[in-house]
């Protein structure tokens, strides 16, 4: 339904995104993630074309919508539709208003309209705020409102740049059960922009990892997990990025052996720490440890000090890896 080919837009110069190829399918729910600067937010505004791109094509339902004239535009826009971080409501409209006027250019028969924005409020959990102003709700109800706006032109994907970065960690998740519950209900294809590590755990199935402005990784979650550039990013909201900050205190000296271990799936529950201190001779001593759900499937990493002979951890290294279970020693400075 939503492709893009060959996409590049440069700023000033200054490349934001380059090269980029993906198919967008039907139905799932799509995490473009990465760090501030990496041609994120972008990307969305060039998949309805409120940026245009320098080169390369944006494919919707078979056509190549990059050179659409305003008129066209607007009706894929309306296919398109977007939420945004701080929600763009109408301050000075209510609840109810705020959706109805979405709805100004697609009927003009005032009982439709008012039967259709019901409906969509109480689709979001907000009827019965319908005649409260925007500035008696909080983040999290003025982000339903902002959804229920959305949908009133019956959308076949929904665009979320940055949607939950200014909720409370509650209201996030609330907001989350809300688009997983759309995208079953409604077969909405829902892309989701994000720098926030916990929002690709929750809600996404496929994931597009951009750096610098090009694609690193692009596929399931498992993709994700299994790329060594995507670590850092992983568990910026663990346990395990501690480590830095607290290894002073920790009693090491620069020639202990210090590694951390990912793993994840199946390899969560296995007894791997007995192993490499039954059958391979190690000492081994606990420093820091973190387990998450991503999407149902467990995940998580210990750092540990290691003590035992070179030919002794080299086996148990080699077990590990045997066992899908990642190691990469820390440097101690």
């Amino acid at each position: 339904m939503l492709e893009i080919r060959s996409l590049s837009k440069s700023f000033g110069g200054k490349t934001a995104l380059e090269n980029i190829d993906i198919e967008f399918v039907t139905g799932r729910i799509y995490g473009v993630v990465g760090y501030s600067g990496a041609g994120k937010s972008t990307l969305v505004r060039c998949l309805n074309l409120l940026e245009k791109p320098d080169t390369g094509q944006v494919i919707y339902n078979g056509e190549n919508i990059v050179n659409f004239d305003n008129a066209r535009l607007q009706s894929v826009r309306r296919d398109m539709a977007m939420i945004f971080q701080h929600f763009n409501l109408f301050n000075a409209k209510t609840v109810y208003q705020n959706v109805e006027t979405a709805m100004a250019n697609t009927t003009r028969d005032k009982q439709a309209t008012k039967a259709k924005v019901l409906e969509l409020l109480e689709q979001v959990g907000m009827l019965e705020y319908q005649d409260q102003y925007p500035s008696r709700l909080s983040g999290g109800q003025k982000q339903r409102v902002a959804i229920a706006r959305a949908l009133a032109t019956n959308p076949k994907i929904l665009l979320c740049d940055e949607a939950t970065s200014a909720l409370d960690p509650k209201s996030t998740h609330e907001i989350l059960d809300l688009l997983k519950r759309l995208n079953v209900e409604l077969g909405l294809t829902i892309i989701v922009i994000t720098h926030e590590m916990n929002v690709v755990k929750e809600i996404c199935q496929q994931i597009i990892f951009l750096e610098k402005g090009k694609v690193v990784v692009q596929g399931g979650l498992v993709d994700l997990l299994n790329n060594p550039k995507t670590r850092s990013f992983i568990n910026s909201d663990s346990n395990l990025e501690k480590f830095d900050q607290i290894k002073d205190q920790l009693g090491l000296f620069s020639d202990d052996l210090v590694y951390e271990f990912t793993f994840k799936d199946k390899a969560v529950n296995a007894p791997y720490i007995n192993t490499l201190i039954r059958d391979y001779d190690l000492d081994i001593t606990i420093l820091l440890g973190d387990i998450k759900l991503f999407n149902g499937v467990p995940f998580g990493g210990l750092i540990v000090k290691v003590a035992g002979t070179n030919q002794n951890i080299e086996a148990g290294l080699a077990y590990l890896e045997s066992q899908g279970i990642h190691s990469e020693r820390k440097v101690l400075t």
